[in-house]
């Protein structure tokens, strides 16, 4: 247990510690953390004392090269070669950068030894323009882009938060992402204006048991927590050990379902998983946002009592005019999440491709502004220029459209498999597989394959079975092409 008055005399004493380092204001820090208790102390003593902190995840190893540390050594480049912050059990792996890079003068500092100081409660006087947070987008080409935040727009987003979801002092969090998650910094920095209990888990455990996020929402009396859809389906393939807990969970006021695509069947099983525990019928809260919007900014609820809270059934073939609406369970028809309206201060629009502002029902980009949104990319002037119209708005690359006054996250372009004509969103396909018997949930792709000269994509499927035996794998198949054709109308040209 870490309470708000320890966690700040930790953080006043790693701040001394920081600046007899050399560190000076504007200086970003590579947060590289296994540890929770650590990661926290870091973070706030480099907010304290104007520094930048700047999240990354830690590598399986760092004596041979893998995506995990070309992330790193590229951030560390593009940062100027700043510091890299760690723990005591990780600084000896961490280290060994050096060797891998080839560069024996990269600084590597440990909360533990910085603690070894007296507190500094001289903090460093910040405006609302001054850099706060850096996050590092996925960067498909292996170089990220560096997402930086103001403390104005993380407070603003903070505030704004408290506010739609009308959250208290008496909420509890309970977060078990990985640190470099964007949301998990922003749960920290929200919880901390609101003074409540804040509970961090340790991802790998999840992963490894998912039912224990479960239970350490009844140990804490959680009132909310957040994950992507894929940990909804983890717990849901765990149906036959959910009945016979002692689990309550009366006080659990939503459950937000936020960094992936929100599967609608996926959401339903789990409220109704957890009905017999106290689970109100519409905890589950599907939210939309990314890096740039200092994580999520729009939300509404799914209910397991109204199969239409929350959604929308589509016909795909309608989606490149006005979108018809169909009956969830007609054959073809796609079930799409809704991800509700926007927090106060933040505006959304949907434009066609020369930038008009297209009606409802009407496919576009979706286009973000407000007082949440980055400041730039550091270092990348072009890719902040083209990130922003000429009036101000945020290219978000998502396809969306507007039903009823909240809006529809459709995929990104890229994710869209068109199949003779028809646009069919990727992670519907995926979810349709994944909820065929013998189908590892989350280990499911649908891709679009179009040959030279083809004007449709063929649509290939790949999963990974539980059983590896020539007999399972004839019957998923089958079955998945069965499922598909009774869901989507739709049979896959390659499994």
């Amino acid at each position: 247990l870490q309470t708000y008055p320890v966690l700040l005399a930790e953080a006043e004493r790693t701040l001394t510690g920081l600046r007899a380092a050399g560190l000076r204001p504007g200086d970003a820090a590579l947060l590289v953390f296994d540890d929770n208790r650590g990661y926290l102390t870091a973070f706030w003593a480099c907010v304290l004392g104007g520094f930048v902190p700047t999240p990354v995840a830690v590598a399986s190893t760092y004596r041979s090269a893998n995506e995990a540390n070309r992330k790193l050594r590229n951030a560390w480049e593009l940062l100027d070669r700043p510091v890299l912050l760690t723990d005591a059990d990780t600084v000896a792996e961490l280290a060994e950068v050096r060797a891998l890079w080839g560069e024996p003068d990269v600084r590597v500092l440990t909360v533990e030894d910085l603690l070894d100081h007296p507190r500094d409660s001289d903090w460093h006087a910040a405006g609302p323009d001054t850099p706060v947070l850096n996050f590092l987008t996925s960067g498909s080409t292996g170089v990220p882009k560096c997402v930086r935040h103001t403390h104005a727009s993380v407070t603003d987003r903070s505030l704004a938060v408290i506010q739609d979801q009308q959250l208290t002092e008496a909420d509890v969090s309970l977060i078990w992402m990985p640190f470099d998650h964007v949301t998990v910094a922003y749960y920290n920095v929200r919880d901390v204006f609101l003074r409540c209990l804040h509970v961090n888990a340790k991802t790998a455990h999840v992963l490894g048991d998912p039912l224990l996020w479960l239970r350490w929402m009844d140990k804490y009396r959680a009132t909310n927590t957040w994950a992507p859809n894929f940990a909804f389906a983890m717990v849901n393939e765990l149906a036959e050990r959910i009945p016979g807990q002692d689990w309550d969970f009366s006080r659990v006021r939503q459950f937000v379902n936020a960094g992936e695509p929100v599967v609608a069947a996926t959401s339903r099983r789990f409220l109704e998983l957890l009905a017999p525990y106290g689970l109100r019928p519409d905890a589950m809260a599907p939210c939309w946002g990314m890096s740039e919007t200092c994580s999520g900014v729009t939300y509404t609820r799914q209910s397991r009592q109204d199969r239409a809270a929350g959604t929308v059934a589509v016909d795909p073939a309608s989606m490149k005019g006005t979108i018809a609406e169909l009956a969830a369970d007609r054959t073809g028809a796609v079930v799409l999440s809704k991800v509700g309206r926007p927090i106060p201060g933040v505006r959304v629009r949907v434009v066609d491709d020369g930038g008009a502002v297209v009606p409802e029902c009407r496919l576009g980009e979706l286009q973000i502004r407000g007082r949440t949104m980055l400041s730039g990319y550091f270092g990348n002037a072009r890719a902040t220029s083209e990130s922003f119209t000429d009036d101000g708005w945020f290219r978000t690359g998502d396809l969306a459209f507007v039903h009823d006054g909240e809006l529809v996250i459709a995929g990104r372009a890229k994710d869209q498999i068109i199949v003779r004509g028809v646009n069919y969103p990727a992670h519907e396909l995926e979810s349709v597989v994944e909820r065929v018997d013998g189908v590892r949930v989350t280990f499911v792709a649908a891709a679009g394959i179009r040959e030279p000269g083809a004007e449709s994509d063929r649509l290939a499927i790949f999963f990974v079975p539980r059983q590896w035996n020539d007999a399972e794998l004839d019957r998923i198949g089958r079955d998945v092409r069965t499922a598909l054709g009774r869901e989507v109308g739709l049979a896959p040209d390659l499994l």
